[in-house]
């Protein structure tokens, strides 16, 4: 019985990395959700916005690949 178990943790072990590794990074987005909103509306805010999206992207693409 406990090899049954074992085996059925392990199928779900990526799954439940990958779910606490993007708890933070779904936080962090929806914190900087109003920052994404204004910030093209003042000088300088889009290349400050796609700096942002860009540093989002890479941390969802490290957590996703670093995940294995």
């Amino acid at each position: 019985m406990l090899p049954a178990a074992l085996h059925r943790l392990a199928a779900c072990q990526r799954t439940l990395i990958v779910a606490l590794g993007l708890v933070p990074l779904v936080m962090v987005i929806a914190v900087c959700l109003p920052a994404l909103v204004l910030l093209p509306a003042l000088p300088g805010g889009v290349a400050r916005c796609s700096t942002l999206i860009t540093l989002f992207r890479d941390w969802t693409e490290a957590v996703l690949t670093k995940s294995r």
